[in-house]
């Protein structure tokens, strides 16, 4: 997913992803900006305005992880209205099963879909 993201998003587009990858983070392969990444504190650890916001933006998307029983409809309309992210990455077991009014499914493997909002 990181891959296809780099080779096929703009450089400057802004994505929700799960903030809980064990793997470290959306952004390593992707080379994109991340909404909020729960690993962020420990860089930012030192700039209080910084974990100020880092602690305000993992609440505004807390049920947005890998394993949810949460619903993630609140998450993503936050990420949408008021960070203005361009894409999700869903996890594919509680993802929208294709497009919508609101997103359009751009790439999809066994573990991710990928949609632009629109």
């Amino acid at each position: 997913m990181q891959l296809f993201v780099r080779d096929h998003t703009p450089k400057n587009a802004l994505f929700l992803a799960p903030y809980d990858m064990p793997m470290g983070g959306f952004r390593i392969h992707s080379d994109r900006k991340v909404l909020v990444c729960y690993r962020d504190c420990g860089i930012i650890g030192f700039d209080y305005k910084a974990a100020v916001e880092w602690y305000k933006r993992i609440n505004d998307i807390k049920s947005f992880k890998v394993y949810t029983g949460a619903p993630v409809e609140d998450a993503v309309l936050k990420a949408i209205l008021k960070y203005k992210v361009n894409y999700i990455v869903f996890m594919k077991y509680y993802g929208p099963p294709g497009d919508t009014s609101i997103f359009k499914k751009i790439y999809e493997n066994s573990v991710f879909s990928l949609f632009r909002v629109l």
